[in-house]
């Protein structure tokens, strides 16, 4: 989306995403086993959060949005599986959100983890 044109007037009555973490670091894993990252999302601005797209950076993440419109002051929760097939050692991935939010509209999180036996 194009923000440029947005005076002052239309930002304070557009949307704002505020995330609990833009990492999570899963820690030790065992390998073939199934770990979460749940991030939150919360709307602070003073109209409806739209989730434009959720990118994943490798087909090993499965994340899922458990809503894409967030209305002002509510909040809405993110999950990223993460699937453990064939990974050793410490690895990080990345998922990238894109919002109707003005002053943030692509955000990347991190999910950090350590495969072990």
């Amino acid at each position: 989306e194009n923000f440029e044109n947005l005076d002052k007037k239309a930002l304070k009555k557009a949307p704002k995403l505020v995330l609990n973490s833009p990492e999570i670091d899963l820690g030790n894993v065992k390998l073939f086993s199934s770990p979460v990252a749940k991030f939150t999302l919360t709307n602070k601005g003073k109209s409806d959060l739209i989730v434009r797209r959720v990118i994943r950076s490798c087909s090993c993440l499965t994340p899922e949005l458990s809503q894409t419109v967030i209305p002002k002051g509510k909040t809405a929760t993110l999950n990223v599986g993460y699937s453990l097939v064939n990974m050793a050692g410490p690895d990080s991935k990345t998922v990238k959100i894109i919002t109707n939010d003005p002053k943030q509209p692509e955000i990347t999180l991190n999910i950090k983890i350590n495969v072990t036996e």
